[in-house]
């Protein structure tokens, strides 16, 4: 039975080489949520029952370079290796411990400083958009826009 580390490898190793196939692809820009997009990949050395997990791990990747700012496609996959896939992720950790953490990894403690700032940022615009749909979708809500 595989391990844990085994299974991450696996993934990333999947992801490579989905990225080594579409290499002319932004991934930074590609519009993964649209399935006439998804179909112009080529997905051709990646099986079929493991198209929604490279997916799952190329979205990963994608949010991870839009928070870097910059094309760092290597600091991406290894966030990834660290299982850090998202801002919410990223901005749940003490900036210090961040820094401390992570620094290792990014070699630039400015693009590391402009990494969690995004990561700040992106948290609270999520967490803005969850608060207007829940309360969009509470009753006294309704109630005034069935009058109004």
């Amino acid at each position: 039975m595989p391990t844990k580390s085994t299974a991450k490898d696996n993934s990333l190793e999947q992801l490579n080489k989905l990225l080594r196939q579409n290499k002319k692809v932004d991934f930074k820009t590609f519009n993964l949520l649209s399935a006439k997009e998804l179909e112009s990949l080529n997905w051709s050395k990646i099986s079929k029952k493991d198209q929604p997990k490279v997916l799952k791990q190329v979205k990963a990747y994608q949010r991870l370079l839009r928070l870097l700012g910059e094309h760092h496609p290597k600091i991406a996959k290894e966030l990834l290796k660290q299982n850090l896939h998202s801002a919410v992720q990223v901005a749940s950790i003490p900036q210090k411990k961040f820094m401390s953490d992570f620094l290792n990894i990014f070699k630039d403690q400015d693009l590391m400083k402009k990494f969690y700032a995004r990561a700040l940022a992106t948290r609270s615009k999520v967490l803005l958009k969850y608060m207007n749909i829940v309360q969009n979708r509470q009753p006294h809500t309704k109630s005034v826009n069935a009058i109004a």
